[in-house]
């Protein structure tokens, strides 16, 4: 048994946040550990759950590019078009933006919108 469903098993609260919103979810995500997603989302953890900035746990994956994590995800029933609440980057243009082929090839086929626009502002140029 791994230290995280130890952890889930002994009563570990799986919708604790952050300041930030982050969740374990959201951090096993991030950091491509498919298995412990999977016993957090067992345990009832929110698979669509936004962080601050609306940044959701197949976000995250797919910013890293954790193809095997954001397949997960997908196969869970997890939006490939959410969009963040902030600059209404999508999952697709948060894998782009991480340069991951293969996380965005897997998106197209999984129905992720190819043409979706971001809301761009002066200040976003800037900071490229």
């Amino acid at each position: 048994m791994s230290l995280s469903t130890y952890c889930v098993a002994a009563g570990a609260d799986v919708h604790a946040e952050t300041q930030t919103g982050d969740t374990s979810l959201t951090y096993a995500c991030e950091n491509g550990h498919t298995d412990v997603a999977k016993v957090l989302l067992e345990r009832g953890a929110k698979l669509e759950h936004q962080s601050e900035g609306g940044r959701t746990p197949l976000m995250k994956a797919a910013r890293a590019g954790h193809l095997c994590t954001v397949q997960f995800l997908i196969n869970e029933g997890a939006d490939v078009n959410q969009h963040t609440s902030t600059n209404d980057h999508s999952v697709l243009s948060l894998a782009c933006a991480g340069g991951h082929l293969a996380v965005v090839e897997q998106l197209l086929r999984h129905g992720a919108d190819p043409t979706h626009k971001l809301k761009v502002s002066p200040h976003s140029l800037s900071r490229h």
